[in-house]
C-alpha cells in the first residue's frame, strides 16, 4: 500500500509540473483502476474476489450465471457493491432485483435514444 502511494504521490507530482498555470488548485485524475481495487479491499465489497478466475468467482458464476454476466457485462450500477457478504460490509438482501432492474430501465433509455436519433436522420 505504501508503495502504491509513494507511485501515486510521484504521478500526481509529475502531472503538477507540467501544469502552465501556477495555483493552489489543480484538476488530477485518480488512475482509477488501482483506486477502485484499493477502494473494494478497504470496504471490503469482494467484487474482485467474486469476479474473474477464483474459487468464489467460479462458485458464483455456476451458482447464478445471469447475473454474473449481467454484472460482467451490464450497467455498473451502485447495488453491485453490496452484492456479496465478506465479513465487513453486509449484503443487501434486494440486490439481484435492483440490479436487474437498473439494468432494464438503461435498455430502455438506450432504446428510446435510439429511437429519437432514427427518427432525427428521417426527418
Amino acid at each position: 500500500m505504501q508503495e502504491w502511494r509513494r507511485g501515486f504521490l510521484a504521478w500526481r507530482a509529475d502531472v503538477i509540473s507540467r501544469q502552465k498555470i501556477k495555483s493552489s488548485f489543480y484538476t488530477i485524475f485518480v488512475p482509477i483502476s488501482d483506486h477502485v481495487k484499493w477502494l473494494d479491499m478497504v470496504a471490503g465489497t469482494g467484487l474482485f474476489e467474486n469476479f474473474g478466475w477464483s474459487r468464489k468467482a467460479w462458485s458464483f458464476w455456476w451458482n447464478d450465471k445471469e447475473l454474473y454476466k449481467k454484472c460482467k457485462t451490464g450497467l455498473l450500477t451502485p447495488t453491485m457493491w453490496r452484492l456479496f457478504e465478506t465479513g465487513k460490509r453486509k449484503a443487501w438482501p434486494m440486490d439481484r432485483e435492483q440490479i436487474m432492474k437498473d439494468n432494464e430501465i438503461a435498455a430502455q433509455r438506450e432504446k428510446e435514444r435510439s429511437e429519437i436519433k432514427d427518427r432525427e436522420k428521417v426527418d
